[in-house]
């Protein structure tokens, strides 16, 4: 067996996941299996069911990829496709998995990229395409550190404020977006989605965090079709439905319900972080002027 720490979890895992932080064999939260599907389940593949929601379990069967069954926050168990590449299933077991299993945990997660300002964390969200690796790539290049890469896990508990605990050193970052920003392309490896569209795995061990990080704001990034970037903080509803509107998975959480304290949860977040919207000029490269911006909202 193998032993990891992300996400605050130690996990225990069948299959090696060099991407994540190793640690000694001790107490673990969370344990990965390898081809031991419940039958149940696998009942439900045969019935051609691509997804199921409760209280306990969730599963999806990605085609060409595998099936993944998270149970009580306490299991994950794949069972990759014969021709399946790993690091293809690996990106659906660090996201989508330990975002459900923290999901089951009854932890706030959102769906954004976390970097470390000077001791506080600052999280970028947004819809998928709207320019989240991208500026926090730029933000890294600046010497900034690392906490998350889009599951952005919220901590109610430490240090009595609200802290983003971090995931794993690794960011994935567009082809596009590491042209623009000058990265050597021979250095790091990558995942071919299609012809002509390549997401690159970018370490960050050296600037990355090892301990929660106090959350100082979080800001949504929106293409729009204005010509010029802006940078507005959000009040009352606005700021809780987007709030609500980046919850990692908000598909399962509202199969599963919205319980009292998760509810209480997210609505301290709306009460105790700034929240801004910053909004981008569509197929434009305009990542020197939104951190011209968020640097002066930080000054």
């Amino acid at each position: 067996m193998n032993y990891y720490q992300a996400y605050g979890l130690i996990i225990r895992s069948e299959l090696r996941l060099d991407e994540l932080i190793a640690v000694d064999e001790q107490p673990y939260d969370l344990e990965l299996l390898v081809n031991k599907i419940p039958a149940h389940i696998e009942r439900e593949v045969i019935e051609n069911q691509i997804r199921g929601f409760d209280a306990s379990e969730i599963w999806f069967k990605v085609n060409n990829i595998g099936i993944f069954y998270i149970k009580d926050g306490q299991q994950i168990i794949i069972k990759p496709e014969k021709e399946a590449s790993l690091i293809r299933v690996k990106q659906f077991i660090y996201g989508r998995c330990f975002a459900y299993a923290l999901l089951q945990r009854n932890v706030v997660v959102l769906h954004g990229a976390t970097v470390n300002l000077s001791g506080e964390a600052v999280m970028i969200v947004g819809n998928s395409g709207a320019g989240k690796s991208t500026l926090t790539s730029a933000l890294r290049q600046d010497g900034h550190g690392f906490i998350c890469d889009d599951v952005s896990p919220i901590n109610h508990l430490f240090m009595e404020c609200l802290c983003v605990t971090p995931a794993f050193p690794v960011q994935r970052v567009h082809q596009s977006t590491m042209e623009e920003q000058n990265y050597d392309l021979t250095q790091h490896e990558y995942i071919e989605y299609s012809e002509g569209k390549r997401i690159y795995l970018v370490s960050t061990r050296d600037h990355f965090a090892k301990t929660p990080i106090p959350l100082k704001i979080i800001v949504e990034i929106q293409p729009t079709e204005e010509s010029e970037v802006s940078l507005e903080e959000l009040k009352g509803q606005e700021k809780i439905h987007t709030v609500y509107r980046n919850i990692f998975g908000s598909r399962a959480r509202a199969k599963i319900g919205l319980n009292a304290e998760y509810f209480k949860k997210c609505t301290e977040i709306a009460k105790q972080i700034p929240v801004y919207r910053m909004k981008r000029p569509h197929g434009q490269y305009t990542v020197d002027r939104q951190k011209e911006l968020l640097y002066q909202l930080l000054a």
